[in-house]
This record gives C-alpha cells, structure tokens and sequence, in this order.
C-alpha cells in the first residue's frame, strides 16, 4: 500500500487536489506521529508560500503554524515567513517585529554556543575564530573583524587567522566604498565622504590615503561646477593633505587660484604639479599663460616649448585660445610662429605612425598654412599620400619641398622612389644622385640608385652603389 503522504505530495507536484486524502493525512499528523516530520513541515511551508503568492493570506498562515508545530526548530524561518506575510497583509509593525524575533532565534541558533565556550575559556583562539566565522556567514563583517583581531591576539602566528580578518575588512571596506559611490551619485557629498572614511579606515593607511585623496578631488570638482571656488579650492587642499604627489590635485587648484585671480599661488600650484609629475604638460601650459601675463615671457616661452615636446595637440589648442580670447576683445590676434607649424608637422609624424594617413595630411596641410615655406611638411606630406596610393600628389609636394630648399636631400630620395616605381629609371637616377650629391653619406640613396641602375642594365653601376651603402650602412652600426 502507497503512503498516503507520498499520494498527497505526487499529487501536489501534478499541481492536483485531494481534499479527502489532504483531511485524512492531516488529522493523524496532529496528532503526533513522527514519520516523515521534517518532510511534512517543509511540505506545509511550500503549500504556505503558494497560497501565499495566491492572495490566500489566512490559508498560507494556517500552513506557517501548522508546519511550526510539527518542528519547532524552525522558528527562525518561520517568523521570517510569517513577517512576509504580514507585510503583504499591510501589518508593517507585527512583520517588524517577527522578523526581530527571528534575528534573535537566528542569533542565538548561530553565535550562542560559541559565546558560551568563550565564557568557559576566554583564552581561546579557536572559540573566537569560530564565531568570528559565524558572524561572517550571517553578514556580521564588523563583528566577525572583531573576534578574528582577539583570536590574532591570542594566536598571533596564525596565517589563516591573518587570512580571515584581510577577507572581512576588505569586504567591510568594499560595502562601505559602494555606500559612498551612490551617496556621491545621489549629490549627498558629505555622505559620500563618510563612506569613503569608513571605507578607508578598513584598508592599509596608504590605499586609504589614496582613496580620500581621490574623493575629495571629484568633489572639489562638482563644486567647481557649481562656481563654488572657496569650497572647492578647500577639497582639492584636502585631497593634497592626503596624497601630496597628485599632479591633478596641485593642477586643479592651480586653475582655482588663477580664477580667483591669484596669479601667485596659481603658478606655485603649477609648479608643484610639475615636480609631482615633470611630464604634466597641463601643468607647463597653465603656468606658461599665467608667466606670460606676469610679464615674465622668458618663462612662459621655456614652459610653451615644454608643451610643444610633451603634448603638441595641447600646445595648438592653447594657442588656438589665445586667439580667440584676443578676437573676443578686438585685440590683434598673436601671428602665426614658425613654431606653431613644427607643433603640427610632429602632430602628422605621430599620426602617420600609427597609420592614419588622412589625419596626418591634415596635420601637414594645417604646418604649411601656418608656415608655407615649412619644407618637412611638404616632405612628409608626400611620404603619407605615397602610401595612400596618390603618387601624383606625392611627387607635386616632393618637387615642392625641393623648391624651397635646392639642399635637402629627403625630398630627392623620396621623389626618385616614385619616379622609380613609375618606370621613370632616368628621372630617379637623377633624384637620387642629386639626394647623395646633398649627403654623400646617404646610404638609401645609394641603395636607390643601384636598384634604379640595374633596371637600366648598368650591372656594375648597380654593384658599386649597393656595395656602397652597404659599406655606409656599416659605418652607421658602428657608430650607434
């Protein structure tokens, strides 16, 4: 004969009803009998949480106390049940206070029986890490952080223990660093700050520092957003009293005291910047302007040239605002410099070596509008439309290059290359004697007229140039 509570369950599990089998089982159960308890308990809890998903609030409350009653080892979940049915009834309070209870079953259940083994050997390493173990299971960081600092003072050798109390303060830290991410995010600054403290109290003093430092400098900028100079110039003081090698932080309060007009303390935060990190080319441009309106324009030229070496997009955008900023008072605009044209020929070279042919063109072209008579550009110019396949254009900015300047031996080379690859043997013969006429030590000129030679049929005018920069090419490696 089938067990009527494996009918009852295989017919719930079909999603079927059997009132009769159900009052039959029941009335038995109550009364005592043990068999199968613990599956009966979760049966009722199961058929408890469905009525409950139904809207059946008082039937799913029956199936809680009547499961209780068969184990009432489960208090705990049963309070947390019955506080979620309570809360879908409306009763915040009695939900409140279930759960509260079943906290306390939970905690009694979980660290009761470590407290008392430490009450009975206070000196136990093993009873506090073991509850310290327990506490982090249940999401207790800071509580588990404190048993496994006594359990280290009691076993001050233990890796594992070490091991432990890393894990909770990092977790501790992490919890409260996502705390101030959303306060930050929310605009609750001073919030957000309080979290980060906390954070960084859990972590090494350094990681802490940082941490702060960093959080400070995004506040100082929303206030700066704000136009809130005073305010902000104190986070950024703030962020440098805690990382003072934060090139962004002097920088950024270096902006602030120029806004506020201190030109002075401006420059000092510019300058510690510079020190911080000698390669901030920010740094050297804020300090370059404010040099220059002091009237100290030697200074403020050796911080321009630093920029043009270090960020040469930079250097033309700060010129481009120098412009703009002397047409928005009808003051004549600063005349293009030779320089400017240099900070865009090697803004080309950068682009043509990563292989973007196009923005180098347009690199070259803005060199030659500035300087027209700027030779490399036109050079160079040539070299990156020879690899976009326009030998037309190539040889018209080689030919031009020569113009300019008779003695520039690149120029023959690179035309005598095109001229070469056009079939005119002749033409490049010519290019690149001329190219070693200019440097008699230009090995790839050689090279060059010995393959342009051979094409010809002048075998032995094409041994000795090869034989030639092979001898020059030599000679390089040897000085290097």
């Amino acid at each position: 004969m089938i067990h009527p509570f494996r009918i009852l369950c295989l017919t719930a599990l079909l999603g079927g009803t059997v009132p009769a089998m159900q009052a039959q089982y029941n009335a038995p159960m109550l009364g005592g009998i043990n068999e199968d308890g613990a599956k009966v308990t979760e049966w009722y809890y199961s058929r408890g949480l469905d009525r409950k998903a139904k809207g059946d609030f008082d039937g799913a409350l029956k199936d809680f106390n009547t499961a209780f009653k068969y184990d009432p080892k489960t208090a705990s979940r049963y309070y947390s049940y019955r506080a979620s049915l309570l809360e879908a009834k409306g009763d915040f309070a009695g939900a409140a206070a279930d759960r509260q209870h079943a906290a306390e079953i939970n905690y009694e259940d979980k660290i009761g029986p470590f407290n008392r083994a430490i009450e009975k050997n206070p000196g136990s390493a093993q009873a506090y890490e073991k509850r310290g173990l327990a506490f982090l299971e249940m999401g207790e960081l800071k509580e588990a952080i404190a048993d496994f600092t006594k359990a280290i003072a009691l076993n001050p050798g233990s890796k594992t223990l070490a091991v432990e109390l890393g894990s909770a303060r990092e977790q501790v830290s992490a919890g409260c660093f996502r705390r101030g991410r959303q306060r930050e995010y929310n605009g609750d600054w001073d919030g957000a700050i309080a979290a980060y403290t906390e954070a960084a109290e859990y972590r090494s003093k350094d990681e802490g520092d940082l941490l702060l430092a960093d959080a400070h400098g995004r506040w100082a900028a929303a206030l700066q957003a704000e136009g809130r100079w005073d305010d902000a110039i104190a986070e950024d003081t703030k962020a440098i009293e805690r990382n003072p090698k934060s090139a962004q932080a002097y920088l950024n309060r270096g902006n602030l005291w120029k806004i506020k007009g201190d030109l002075g303390k401006a420059i000092a935060d510019y300058t510690a910047a510079i020190d911080c990190s000698p390669q901030y080319a920010y740094a050297y441009a804020g300090r370059s302007a404010l040099r220059q309106a002091m009237g100290d324009a030697t200074g403020a030229a050796a911080d321009h040239a630093k920029v043009v070496e270090l960020d040469p997009q930079l250097a033309l955008k700060e010129r481009e605002q120098a412009i703009q900023a002397a047409k928005a008072v009808g003051a004549r605009p600063p005349p293009p410099e030779p320089k400017d044209a240099r900070i865009c020929w090697k803004n080309g070279l950068a682009l043509k070596a990563k292989g973007d042919f196009d923005g180098a063109i347009a690199a070259y072209n803005q060199a030659i509008t500035l300087d027209p008579k700027f030779v490399p550009a036109y050079n160079d110019r040539g070299i990156a439309r020879h690899h976009k396949g326009d030998q037309v254009g190539a040889i018209a900015d080689y030919t031009r290059a020569i113009e300019l300047n008779p003695r520039y031996p690149y120029a023959y080379y690179n035309r005598g290359v095109e001229r070469r690859d056009k079939g005119d043997q002749a033409g490049a013969i010519a290019d690149f004697t001329k190219a070693i006429e200019c440097n008699p030590k230009y090995a790839h000129a050689y090279e060059g007229r010995s393959t342009a030679r051979r094409a010809t049929g002048d075998l032995e005018g094409a041994s000795a140039d090869y034989a030639k920069s092979l001898e020059l090419s030599s000679a390089a490696a040897g000085s290097n």
